[in-house]
């Protein structure tokens, strides 16, 4: 299931009515990846076969916007957990581990055809909410080479993917051509 709803911390204790939190969740949830879904194929890119130059700037962001949403939804879930053992909370921290990979990927295929210089604000945006939870992996990383109760789960994607060095770089170099950021 894609939900938090059988997480302790969100299910409610009556069984008569839903918790609205679930509710809304998998409402947005659902909603999310039926606009996905319908999206026309050429605008909707696949970052296991990527091409090797980057279509217009435009269908990257909106592919970059689409896996921040996934974050954004899913990450408060997963902030702050003590163990992965509940199927929802486990579920919502391979959903960012994903989305921040599928986010590296875009912005090294945006970066490369395009330079740092047509990096957006917007763009920016989608990195850093990707650096959090690249800093969530490495925080977890590391407290599972302090304490061995923790158990950081596997998640198939290359730890190359979630790093925060990557991201940092990114916004670094970008803001050479916006001194806003």
């Amino acid at each position: 299931t894609d939900t938090p709803a059988s997480s302790p911390k969100h299910r409610n204790n009556t069984s008569t009515s839903p918790n609205p939190k679930t509710s809304s969740f998998i409402k947005i949830s659902t909603s999310i990846q039926k606009w996905w879904t319908d999206l026309p194929n050429p605008v909707r890119l696949d970052v296991q076969s990527l091409p090797s130059v980057s279509p217009p700037l435009h269908i990257v962001s909106l592919n970059l916007l689409y896996h921040t949403t996934l974050i954004l939804l899913h990450r408060p879930y997963i902030i702050g957990t003590p163990s992965f053992n509940n199927p929802a909370v486990l579920r919502s921290y391979q959903i960012c581990i994903t989305a921040t990979a599928a986010i590296h990927d875009l912005l090294i295929l945006l970066t490369s055809t395009f330079g740092y210089g047509h990096t957006t604000y917007l763009n920016c945006y989608n990195t850093y909410v990707a650096a959090t939870i690249a800093v969530l992996h490495f925080q977890l990383q590391e407290e599972e080479s302090v304490n061995v109760s923790v158990t950081l789960p596997d998640t198939g994607v290359d730890t190359e993917k979630l790093g925060l060095r990557f991201f940092l770089e990114v916004l670094q170099r970008s803001a050479m051509a916006m001194p806003g950021l």
